[in-house]
This record gives structure tokens, C-alpha cells and sequence, in this order.
């Protein structure tokens, strides 16, 4: 994929990590630049450009990010139209989103977070401390998507407008992530849309329709508290296989192509009209062993000798879609990798 020395603004979101492998990008003078935090640099996007984005993937049927499982609006609307407390970077590390720093105390059962001046929503309405007390207790109280994860919480408290301190009963060495993902989205205790069909967020776009299994269209948010877009719509269309979505790109539906982690690139590296694009994500393939008592791989022996007799870097490379070996459950995005392959290594 090129690389540009121009600057494409607006924060951008994971789709290298939440689910795809390819990115597509057509050469027709717009690209991607504002979708998908882990994929990298695009074409340059000039202000009031419009792109549509296709992507190999179920399509939401409600926009209810706080009720309805699933990674496609993680997707489509965190770093779009909402934001966390904690943001991650194109490598998956914190780094300051709506909280600008935060310190934890030693024994680890003291968050406070300093969050950035002259914040506001989409609506306008302004975004504080207040906001954040108000997101934690809702998702926590009325067990949202997340809630699961924002385990040992003691209190949650807000000093002043820009400060907020969560105390923990046990220590939770998780809870930055978590508060980087579903559990810690900010949202607008003001607001009472409809969340089905609309988004109370402070994104850099806003929802400006949703056309239920089928698209999603974003337009800037001119109130956005920190750079603003370079583009002024992008258009979320979901397509059912790789193959349509070649299509589509083919017939100019669409500037650029999304893939499963699943999908191979093949059929779309032969035209010199696309560049593409390849990113880690956190999909992996496990083998898993019945080790129960009336299974033979209740023998650690026998559990050892089919690792032993499994080639993992053969069946890598006979995949066009795999990254690496992985002898453990942690991808190299994930916090705790290690590189485990020395571990088992084929002995046939």
C-alpha cells in the first residue's frame, strides 16, 4: 500500500483489528481516512469529498450499540460517532481519547482521569465529567454490552467538571481496555434519541441515516472538539460475500473494499486499478483437544504428540490469509503476547 506524505485528519477506527484482514482502496482520488484506527495511511481525502466504503459483513440491524452484540457497530461507530474515555492507537495501545491522562494509585484500586476542555456532542451540548459518571452507571445498572468486564467497581465519582476518580474493591489490570472499548463509550446525559435508529456520540461524524441490514450514512460533525474530518459523508454499505463486493468496486458502487479476516485477496490483486492493503487482526484458528477423562487426550502424551505431529508454519504458508503461527491464545495485538512457536515445534 503507498504511503503519503500529506495528512489525512479525523481520528479513525479498528477494522485491521475488529474483523478485517484486506483493505481495497481504488485510485479514483479519494480513499480511506477516517475509518478503521488500525489500517493505516489512504488516499488523501480533500474536504467536502464523499466515499462509500463496502464491507464483507453481516449488517446491524439496530444502531443500539448499547444492547446489540456484535463487532459490526463497534465497526461502524466507535471512533466515528462515539468516543471512549481511553482510546487505542493502530496498534492496539492506550493512548488519551476523552481523557487526556490518568493516573493509578499503587495498590491499583484508584483511577483518576483528567479529561480534555471544551468537549461537545454532536448536538451541542457540552461534554464533562458529568457525561462520564452518567455512561459508567447506566452501562453498569442496566447491564449494556461491556458491563461484564467493569467487574469490582466500588464507586465512581466526579470531583469537578474535567476529573473522575473509580475506585475498585479488587484490582482490575484490565480496566484502561476496558474502558477503551464498549464499557467505556461517553454518552450525552442530555439526550433521549431513539438509539435504534440515531447516536448521541462525539465523534468526529454523525448518523445521518441507517437503512436497517443494509447501509449506513455518517456526515461530519462540524461540532466536533477536535480536528475535523476531511471528508463530509462516508457511506457504510454491506455486502453478503468478496465476490460482490469486486463487484461492486468494479462497477464504481463503491471507492473501497473491506474483507473478512476469512476472505482472500487473490481475485482483487490483479487489477493495477486497486491497492491493497493488508493488516493484523485478533482472528485466529485453534485447535481444541477433548481432554476429558474418557478422551485418549486425557493423556498429556497424546496432546503433546499431536502438536508435535502438527506443522503450523506449513499450514500458515499454504494459507494466503494467515499472519503467523500462534502456539498460544494471544494475538500480537493483544496486552501479554509472547511468542510461544519455539514451544511445540513440528517433529513428525
Amino acid at each position: 500500500m503507498s504511503r503519503h506524505k500529506q495528512q489525512t485528519s479525523g481520528p479513525v477506527r479498528g477494522l485491521a483489528f475488529l474483523g478485517a484482514a484486506v483493505a481495497l482502496f481504488a485510485l479514483v482520488g479519494v480513499g480511506w481516512a477516517h475509518f478503521g484506527h488500525r489500517t493505516g495511511d489512504a488516499t488523501l481525502l480533500h474536504s467536502g469529498s464523499e466515499v462509500t466504503v463496502g464491507l464483507d459483513a453481516t449488517a446491524p440491524q439496530s444502531l443500539d450499540i448499547r444492547s446489540v452484540q456484535g463487532k459490526e457497530l463497534d465497526q461502524a461507530l466507535i471512533g466515528n460517532v462515539y468516543e471512549t474515555l481511553v482510546g487505542r492507537d493502530q496498534n492496539n495501545k492506550l493512548v488519551p481519547s476523552i481523557a487526556k491522562s490518568w493516573d493509578v494509585s499503587k495498590d491499583g484500586l484508584n483511577y483518576t482521569f483528567t479529561l480534555n476542555p471544551d468537549m461537545r456532542f454532536a448536538n451541542g451540548d457540552a461534554l464533562d465529567s458529568t457525561d462520564v459518571v452518567y455512561s459508567l452507571q447506566q452501562i453498569v445498572n442496566k447491564n449494556y454490552v461491556g458491563a461484564e468486564d467493569l467487574t469490582g467497581l466500588k464507586s465512581v465519582k466526579n470531583p469537578d467538571t474535567s476529573t473522575v476518580q473509580i475506585a475498585l474493591s479488587t484490582p482490575n489490570p484490565r480496566l484502561l481496555r476496558t474502558l477503551s472499548s464498549r464499557a467505556g463509550i461517553v454518552y450525552d446525559s442530555a439526550s433521549s434519541v431513539n438509539y435504534t435508529k440515531q447516536a448521541a456520540g462525539s465523534g468526529p461524524f454523525t448518523v445521518h441515516s441507517f437503512e436497517p441490514g443494509n447501509s449506513i450514512v455518517f456526515t461530519r460533525n462540524p461540532l466536533y472538539w477536535k480536528q475535523q474530518a476531511a471528508s463530509s459523508q462516508m457511506t457504510l454499505r454491506y455486502f453478503d460475500s468478496a465476490g460482490t463486493l469486486n463487484t461492486a468496486m468494479k462497477n464504481g458502487e463503491i471507492q473501497l473494499a473491506v474483507l473478512r479476516p476469512s476472505d482472500s485477496p487473490k481475485p482483487f490483486q490483479g487489477s493495477k486499478k486497486y491497492s491493497v492493503s493488508k493488516g493484523l487482526t485478533t482472528s485466529k484458528v485453534t485447535l481444541a483437544l477433548n481432554n476429558s477423562s474418557d478422551s485418549i487426550f486425557s493423556d498429556e502424551r497424546a496432546r503433546s504428540a499431536v502438536r508435535y505431529i502438527l506443522d503450523n508454519e506449513a499450514i500458515t504458508k499454504s494459507q494466503p490469509n494467515a499472519a503467523s503461527v500462534l502456539n498460544g491464545p494471544i494475538s500480537p495485538l493483544e496486552p501479554g503476547y509472547d511468542d510461544l512457536s519455539a514451544i511445540f515445534p513440528a517433529q513428525p
